[in-house]
């Protein structure tokens, strides 16, 4: 039994070759089986995984701390590492103590955060439950960046200059984290979804706010993340894609990014957070990531 102590739009831009999830390598067939998500492109290094964790990790945002969900067994973190929900039954063993046994869980997550209080809040309270050194391969699970980007909404400021800080300080995290777990740190992070559907605009959201114009610096943010997972062996989970057509948009037809089969609104009124569909949708991003798999259309 476990005990615990992003909101604009990113392009799908990350790297295309098989060691991607959810691309094909050239020259091969698919193999056969169930309906893969086409919007979804999770990086999870060739060869990468770990075998017998015997910890998870949970650092970030509101996401991660479970804001939006509707009680905290829904939470995705909850769902990820034991479903006790009763809401999601064909997913009911559909985590990671069904994989692996019991995991020592350690959250150190915290609505609001962003890359800079990762670095000078979170990293050292993890820093304090385990040490600098600590045994066993470790999972470490990790939303963060939207708070970030919300920022670089201001047209006061600089976007490009507030997303390159972003990823700094995202690259300093890995680092810190794969130093304190010398035998193995498989970090899993976000990019970061939004409400819009790639829109850039929704009359309910941010004040009504056309961001379009930010969007070129926050494309370039997440083709760095990308580059920092291939640079450093850590995963990178495309929140972002598998929201697309699940924004405030959902609904619209005319967008290349609409689910006719599945027009579902997978956010919170407030614009930002998930709501118990979407918290449900990022424990099956994790998972299929965490296994090494495609992630299948939610039937």
């Amino acid at each position: 039994m476990r005990s615990l102590s992003l909101l604009i739009v990113l392009a799908a831009c990350g790297p295309k070759d098989d060691t991607v999830i959810g691309d094909t390598a050239a020259g091969t067939t698919p193999a056969a089986g169930p309906a893969l998500d086409p919007d979804v492109n999770t990086y999870v290094p060739e060869g990468w995984g770990a075998s017998e964790p015997v910890r998870i990790v949970f650092l970030g945002d509101s996401i991660t701390a479970g804001v939006g969900a509707s009680r905290g067994s829904l939470a995705y973190d909850e769902l990820l590492v034991e479903d006790t929900s009763n809401k999601w039954s064909d997913y009911a063993d559909l985590d990671l103590e069904s994989l692996y046994g019991e995991l020592e869980v350690i959250d150190v997550s915290q609505g609001g955060a962003t890359t800079n209080s990762l670095l000078a809040q979170q990293l050292p309270a993890l820093a304090a439950e385990v040490g600098d050194s600590s045994p066993g391969e470790t999972l470490v699970v990790m939303t963060i960046g939207g708070n970030d980007a919300q920022n670089a909404l201001n047209p006061l400021v600089d976007p490009e200059a507030i997303i390159a800080a972003m990823v700094d300080n995202i690259e300093t995290a890995i680092l810190d984290i794969q130093g304190r777990f010398p035998d193995g740190a498989y970090i899993y992070f976000t990019n970061v979804y939004e409400p819009t559907d790639g829109v850039g605009s929704w009359g309910g959201c941010f004040l009504g706010l056309d961001f379009s114009d930010r969007l070129p610096a926050l494309y370039d943010g997440e083709a760095d993340l990308y580059a920092l997972g291939e640079r450093h062996g850590a995963a990178v989970i495309d929140l972002r894609g598998h929201f697309l057509g699940h924004g405030f948009h959902h609904r619209d037809d005319s967008l290349d990014v609409h689910h006719p089969d599945d027009p579902s609104l997978w956010f919170e009124d407030d614009c930002i957070h998930p709501n118990n569909r979407g918290h449900h949708e990022i424990r099956r991003l994790f998972h299929a990531a965490i296994q090494g798999v495609d992630l299948p259309l939610d039937p």
